[in-house]
């Protein structure tokens, strides 16, 4: 983003990840426990990373806005 806003860019959309436990390449790995699965049927380790992700990302993005003077980005 730094070379692009140097370069005159100003306006950023930063897209957050899915839920990653729910893709089927994770959920097609064969398991012995359910335990791992929520209430979708999805993986909760890969889910609460995502989470943990998305929301050191809104916080960078929180950041970006202060630093970057005269742009705006976006966190959806």
């Amino acid at each position: 983003m730094q070379i692009l806003y140097d370069n005159g860019s100003r306006n950023f959309w930063i897209h957050g990840t899915g839920a990653l436990g729910c893709l089927p390449q994770k959920l097609s790995i064969p398991r012995k426990n359910y335990s791992y699965l929520d209430q979708n049927g999805c993986l909760k380790t890969y889910n609460r990373a995502a989470v943990a992700f998305n929301a050191a990302l809104g916080s960078l993005c929180d950041q970006l806005n202060v630093e970057l003077k005269n742009a705006t980005v976006v966190y959806t």
